[in-house]
């Protein structure tokens, strides 16, 4: 059962280190919509913006961010 363990526990240091790498790629790219930002938090990626609810769903720009 400890090497199941130890197992997991290096997996999720893993998992947590690609999804932090990717959060900073994510949030260094250029091409931000204009009056969007973008904060990292415990979750994810938060966006902030005016009107980002009816942008989301039409402008490829922040439905395609993480592209």
């Amino acid at each position: 059962m400890m090497k199941f363990d130890k197992l997991f526990a290096k997996a999720k240091r893993a998992a947590l280190k690609l999804a932090k790498r990717e959060i900073e790629r994510i949030l260094a790219k250029p091409d931000k919509p204009a009056g969007v930002t973008m904060t990292a938090t415990d979750q994810g990626i938060a966006l902030e913006g005016k009107d980002l609810k009816s942008r989301a769903v039409t402008d490829p720009a922040v439905r395609d961010i993480a592209r």
